[in-house]
């Protein structure tokens, strides 16, 4: 006894505060249940619905655990670094924001301790607001992503323990898990939400590519039959199944769904056929059986127009014309489109053919083979290809007859 008297009369007072800690870790009861604030810390989590609202939360139960006025916490901005009051309790922030580089933040990254603001700090005084007590700082990968302020004492006399000072880090870890774990499930949505607006811009821009391109090719074609009749009246047809598809398509945007629904009804494959060409137009060659089939005529008017393009697009004006067979076979109903154009290879077919984004076109966006096939999928048909390098290729589309949704 006589040995320790001596030792805390002689001792520093570093050494002094630390045999005073081991002594109250080893021989006497700690002054927080860590389970009872665990559970009080997962219930406030637990009932708030939001980013904002856990903030708030776990502000408020920090203020109460240490008889704390007010709280604010601050999250750093990823894209100008710089950190900005998110959530406030009990207090009206003033200055929201808080500089990257600023000797608040510089002190947090290089100590990482709290810091007691009614210490002798005056390289702090015009960072935070008036009255600020003790600055926490919120630690995620090894990073300062933010920081809780805890606005003065209640009891402005009690001094804060060790004890004190372990609780706050054991809730400033938990609250920036929690915290970083919403903020990213935010960013997912939103990143979600505009991959699928981007999906159904692509969609969007290949139709009217499709469009567009009857639309050019007859341009291009009135220059030198602009004053033939039967030309006129052509035109007057592609213009018109042009606006009468672009209306078709506006409707279906504003009433579009994840996965969209197809509308069948029967229909003759001619009258189909007939539209596509002409759409897009160019040197075609049609022939056929009338055959009656039940499916959503509008989404394979844009399955066929999509066959023509390609089958345009690949051929060049020394090649023979396009050829479009249909009619029955083997008790479905068929469409054979045939292109003597480039062709592909086989390793595109296997690999690429029909999968999004992926194109051979210089300009192209790559999903209209996707879009095609999906469509016909739909309607529990089937759609193939044949194709060489150098000689063409032949897509070979099965669709249900009408007599087979009866």
């Amino acid at each position: 006894l006589s040995s320790l008297g001596l030792a805390f009369v002689f001792l520093s007072e570093g050494l002094r505060r630390k045999l005073t800690v081991l002594l109250h870790k080893n021989f006497y009861k700690d002054k927080y249940d860590y389970r009872e604030q665990w559970e009080s810390f997962s219930r406030q989590i637990i009932n708030s619905a939001s980013l904002s609202e856990t903030q708030v939360a776990i502000l408020k139960l920090v203020c109460t655990t240490f008889a704390c006025k007010w709280a604010a916490f601050y999250l750093q901005d990823e894209e100008s670094g710089n950190f900005t009051n998110t959530a406030s309790f009990n207090v009206r922030i003033e200055k929201r924001t808080v500089m990257a580089n600023s000797p608040l933040i510089d002190e947090l990254k290089r100590k990482d301790w709290i810091l007691n603001l009614t210490e002798n700090r005056p390289n702090l005084e015009d960072t935070l607001v008036d009255n600020a007590f003790l600055v926490i700082p919120l630690f995620f990968d090894d990073e300062l992503t933010g920081f809780i302020v805890l606005g003065e004492q209640i009891n402005s006399g009690e001094a804060l323990t060790y004890e004190d000072y372990d609780l706050l880090r054991m809730f400033a870890k938990q609250a920036i898990t929690t915290v970083q774990s919403l903020r990213l499930a935010d960013q997912l949505a939103v990143s979600r939400e505009l991959a699928a607006i981007g999906k159904v811009s692509t969609f969007v821009l290949h139709d009217l590519k499709n469009q567009v391109s009857g639309l050019t090719l007859m341009l291009d074609n009135a220059r030198n039959y602009v004053s033939d009749p039967e030309f006129q009246e052509d035109m007057l047809k592609t213009v018109s199944n042009t606006v009468d598809n672009m209306t078709k398509l506006i409707a279906r945007l504003k009433n579009l769904k994840e996965k969209p629904e197809i509308v069948v009804s029967p229909v003759e494959l001619s009258e189909i056929i007939q539209k596509a060409v002409e759409s897009v137009g160019g040197n075609i060659q049609v022939t056929g059986d009338e055959v009656n089939i039940a499916v959503d005529k509008d989404e394979i008017y844009k399955v066929v127009l999509n066959l023509l393009v390609n089958a345009l697009d690949a051929t060049s004006s020394d090649d023979p014309p396009v050829k479009v067979v249909y009619g029955l076979r083997n008790g479905s109903a068929f469409i054979e489109v045939s292109d003597f154009g480039c062709g592909m290879s086989a390793e595109f077919i296997e690999n690429q053919l029909f999968a999004p984004f992926k194109t051979t076109k210089r300009h192209g966006f790559g999903i209209g083979l996707y879009q095609c096939k999906q469509v016909i999928e739909m309607h529990h048909g089937s759609i193939s290809v044949k194709s060489k390098e150098g000689e063409g290729t032949t897509f070979l589309t099965l669709l249900p007859m009408e007599t087979d949704r009866r």
